[in-house]
């Protein structure tokens, strides 16, 4: 669909790409002995893997930690009932900023007489993206700030949950070097992580990288629309769409020199007009569909960096999704680099990306959208710079995570226990009065066996057995231990010390 397509890099990129594919078809020709459920489940087999899939899963990830594009149709629903001061009040800026200057798009979006109803039918057609309420996390401490004398990096990544799981972990050693970390299935390249030389981890910036045209078509001329210079044809594509046990589905997708027509889909009847004549098709300009889009060849050029200023230089080719890039190298150097392309709007642009265009101590959160305030990475540096600790031991990485985890785990496993010891007391309450009591501490016990010492808090304090009293007013976090969390050196998933 699409017009622009990423572009295919060197012969050495391609050669990778291959590579990879004939990978993954190895596996599932010679060594996979049973289909997944959902392949049963459908009776379908595992299309052979193309170097195009990988290039393309790499734009749907771009695309799930995207998401600007609801935003601007949310702000053109909002014009058509609301001033744009009050649309500023609803949908604020960063902490600190004031709103940006633009025309009075409520107005214009008015006089062009669309539709709101735009909004909600694309919401719900498009594939989902952005990740709302969520946000990941990292920081890098230079050597002067460790005990160590070595750099510490942490990494707390935030994808949605799913099953199976997003991430995995692979190590890949070749007579070039060896790298370890977290990846995804389709991507050949190690995400977040490390080789023999450097650490790295990635937090989503979330910047606005994704406009959308209003396209005004011409009248009785379908095929055409309207440009600076005068009428332009649309760019057709022909997609094939396999339907199991039906005919093939053939539709036409289009594309305007912005990008490709999301309108054509149907999400945007109602807004553009009626569905057989209608007055504007919608089209998206984003940059993960640049054709010189460089992401995997940077990805590869970062994982075999041997240095801090090797990895930043090999930044500079990547482009989509824009990442907060932590980085710290053996010998003690440390940065942040925002990889990415961001658009440089001209100052004669009225909107200036934030709705619809009518054609013609580094320590960083992610997403950093304008609707996010800046709290947690203000968490961070209050914590790393906490009075009596200039330096951080290498367990003072994973203790940052321990002390939030354990207090949700401890809260998880109070509720858990009062329940347990809720159906043992009812359980005990069966039995006639004169063996009540007994019954139920009986109950009790089996619960929460008595003789077990369990350390509250990490701070090595003794509690109570059998569930019933417990010194210091209140529950040992016994969740922490059982997941092994506890202990000094624990570390959380996907928490690396760099160095």
């Amino acid at each position: 669909m699409p017009p622009r397509r990423n572009g295919s890099g060197s012969i050495r990129d391609r050669r990778r790409l291959q590579a990879y594919a004939e990978g993954v078809n190895s596996f599932v020709r010679d060594e996979m002995r049973a289909r997944p459920p959902e392949f049963l489940l459908l009776g379908l087999q595992p299309e052979p893997w193309t170097p195009q899939d990988s290039l393309s899963w790499l734009i749907m990830m771009a695309w799930d930690l995207g998401g600007n594009w609801s935003a601007e149709l949310q702000r053109m629903r909002l014009s058509l009932r609301l001033p744009v001061e009050r649309i500023n009040e609803l949908l604020p800026p960063y902490p600190g900023e004031k709103p940006k200057v633009t025309a009075d798009y409520a107005a214009l979006f008015r006089s062009l007489k669309l539709d709101g109803k735009l909004g909600a039918q694309a919401l719900a057609a498009a594939p989902e993206s952005g990740i709302e309420g969520v946000g990941s996390n990292n920081w890098v401490l230079a050597g002067t700030r460790a005990t160590s004398g070595k750099p510490l990096l942490a990494n707390d990544p935030h994808l949605k949950l799913s099953a199976p799981a997003l991430w995995y972990f692979a190590r890949i050693e070749t007579p070039e070097g060896r790298v370890a970390g977290a990846t995804m299935p389709g991507l050949p390249s190690v995400v977040l992580g490390q080789n023999d030389h450097i650490a790295w981890g990635f937090t989503n910036t979330a910047p606005d990288v994704q406009d959308l045209y209003l396209e005004r078509l011409r009248p009785g001329e379908a095929g055409q629309y309207q440009t600076p210079q005068g009428w332009e044809t649309f760019e057709t594509f022909t997609e094939t769409i396999k339907v199991k046990g039906k005919p093939d589905v053939t539709l036409t997708a289009r594309a305007t020199r912005h990008g490709p027509v999301i309108s054509d889909s149907g999400v945007a009847e109602g807004l553009t007009g009626p569905a057989g004549a209608p007055a504007y098709a919608l089209a998206m300009r984003w940059t993960a569909l640049d054709a010189d889009a460089g992401t995997l060849e940077a990805s590869w050029e970062m994982t075999s960096a041997r240095s801090v200023d090797e990895f930043v230089r090999a930044t500079a080719r990547y482009v989509a999704p824009m990442q907060n890039m932590v980085v710290a190298d053996r010998a003690g150097r440390i940065a942040v680099v925002s990889a990415g392309r961001v658009p440089l709007r001209k100052p004669d642009n009225e909107l200036q990306g934030r709705c619809l265009h009518p054609a013609g101590r580094r320590a960083t959160t992610g997403p950093a959208s304008s609707t996010r305030p800046p709290h947690r990475a203000r968490r961070i540096r209050a914590r790393l710079d906490r009075h009596g600790q200039p330096a951080h031991p290498r367990s003072g990485l994973p203790a940052l995570h321990r002390q939030r985890m354990g207090a949700a785990l401890a809260h998880a496993a109070h509720r858990a226990d009062a329940q347990r010891q809720g159906e043992a007391l009812d359980r005990g309450h069966a039995h006639d009065a004169g063996r009540r009591t007994l019954a139920g501490h009986a109950a009790l016990a089996a619960a929460d066996p008595p003789g077990r010492a369990l350390a509250s808090a990490g701070r090595g304090r003794e509690a109570r057995a059998g569930g019933l009293r417990w010194p210091h007013g209140r529950r040992p976090r016994r969740a922490v231990d059982l997941l092994g969390l506890g202990a000094a050196t624990g570390a959380g998933p996907l928490c690396r010390r760099g160095g």
